[in-house]
């Protein structure tokens, strides 16, 4: 399938990727946009994210940068942090080993000061 490039398109993708037409599943667009801002807000006030978390945050703004929902943040920099905030990136950026606990706060703060200096 193309990528979504409309809410409606995303809409109909999500629904379809749950299981509708078998499940009847209704979805308001107010949803959609709320889950969508509150990853984009959670990404830029966060004081520790996991690496899961991390990838589905960055997942659902993606979402909200291909449908037009978010403009003030380039996809070249969603990319950009998909790859940083792994564990081992994290460790080569912070020069020494890190433990789970550290790599999520640190990987907080490290999003934190990129998504600020847009």
């Amino acid at each position: 399938m193309a990528k979504p490039s409309t809410r409606e398109e995303l809409k109909q993708y999500c629904l379809r990727t749950l299981g509708q037409p078998v499940i009847e599943i209704n979805v308001e667009d107010d949803q959609l946009e709320d889950r969508i801002w509150r990853s984009y807000g959670m990404l830029k006030a966060a004081r520790m994210i996991t690496s899961e978390e991390i990838l589905q945050l960055l997942s659902q703004v993606r979402m909200g940068v291909n449908i037009g929902l978010i403009d003030d943040i380039e996809m070249q920099t969603l990319n950009e942090l998909f790859v940083l905030t792994l564990p081992a990136h994290l460790q080569k950026l912070e020069g020494c080993e890190l433990d789970s606990a550290q790599r999520n706060v640190i990987r907080a703060s490290y999003v934190r000061k990129r998504l600020d200096g847009l």
